[in-house]
């Protein structure tokens, strides 16, 4: 494996640089003090993906001694832990790989720490934000008192998640937020309703049980550099999930967002380097909304997919494809 340091700048190719973009609760990269990298995500996240990804893998890879899977953009790691633990049953012959720029985001996945931050409320689905970090995904569920509301599905993922956790009073570090973003989460606590800011929470921590999800690895990677990473044992399944937006739009401060002129350039890009990246009978997975997060409105992320050789294996809630297929390598 080869795994680059990072560079300085973060660019395809170096003298067109793709820079991320910013958002509430963003991490300072090396790039001129912006704020580029945000740390958000959670366990079973894109539920409806998570489970398709699955049974796929279970059907059409049963006859693989070997499956390869890499993970782009990984953040914590808890998407790569997600999938080791919906595919325990063929822990043995999977490998999950999970990269980020973010040298603190590995560090954290390596710990397996996880704090979880749960509201004194059961009406999980009206807290928007948890002490000073903004997430639009939540899985506070998975530690709390079963909520009445819970779905069948989710009563699915606590009981498994119970199974590879256990608490902890081993504490992940907290991550450093600045000072602007501090002011502005405190502006926005006094435009919304108190009743969605829940100021009191009951923080647990956990960790992975020992010898479970041992099939996940985590390094500091680029997702430009993924043909380096795969080498020639080429990935079953690369997914870079809810993070292609940071390439293909611009960004005013996290809140407004607009496609960038060269949006088809990036994307394909980086979806041919994915493509030679990938098996023949590999699959790409995207987030469930990638066309709304990257403001898309002219299908281009599809345009460009299909005319690189992919094709669709599923249709999401906005009837866009997110799962595909490498079809003519």
């Amino acid at each position: 494996m080869n795994i680059n340091t990072l560079p300085v700048t973060y660019s395809y190719p170096p003298q067109k640089p793709v820079k991320f973009s910013g958002h509430l609760g963003s991490e300072k990269y090396l790039q001129n003090g912006l704020d580029v990298l945000i740390h958000e995500t959670a366990f079973f996240r894109d539920e409806q993906t998570k489970e398709f990804v699955k049974n796929y893998i279970l059907r059409h890879f049963k006859n693989k001694n070997k499956i390869k899977m890499i993970v782009g953009g990984c953040s914590t790691g808890e998407e790569c832990i997600t999938y080791s633990m919906l595919l325990n049953s063929i822990k043995n012959k999977i490998n999950i790989l999970g990269i980020d720029l973010s040298a603190d985001s590995i560090k954290q996945a390596r710990s397996r720490n996880y704090l979880f931050e749960v509201p004194n409320s059961n009406d999980l689905e009206n807290i928007i934000f948890l002490n000073d970090f903004y997430s639009a995904y939540k899985d506070s569920y998975l530690v709390s008192p079963t909520p009445k509301r819970l779905t069948p599905m989710q009563l699915k993922y606590k009981k498994l998640f119970e199974k590879f956790f256990k608490k902890s009073i081993s504490l992940p570090k907290k991550e450093k937020i600045s000072l602007r973003h501090r002011i502005r989460n405190w502006i926005l606590r006094q435009i919304f309703s108190k009743n969605y800011f829940k100021e009191t929470v009951e923080k647990k921590h956990y960790t992975l049980k020992p010898q479970k999800a041992n099939n996940c690895t985590f390094e500091q990677g680029d997702i430009m550099d993924i043909e380096q990473i795969t080498g020639k044992k080429k990935a079953d399944v690369i997914t870079f999930t809810n993070s292609l937006y940071h390439l293909i739009t611009n960004e005013i401060d996290g809140i407004i967002r607009f496609p960038r002129e060269d949006m088809e350039e990036v994307c394909t890009n980086l979806f041919q380097r994915i493509k030679n990246s990938l098996n023949k009978d590999g699959i790409l997975v995207l987030g469930e909304e990638e066309k709304v997060q990257c403001v898309d409105k002219n299908g281009t992320i599809v345009k460009v997919l299909e005319q690189l050789g992919f094709q669709p294996l599923n249709k999401t809630k906005s009837k866009d494809a997110n799962i595909w297929q490498v079809t003519n390598i």
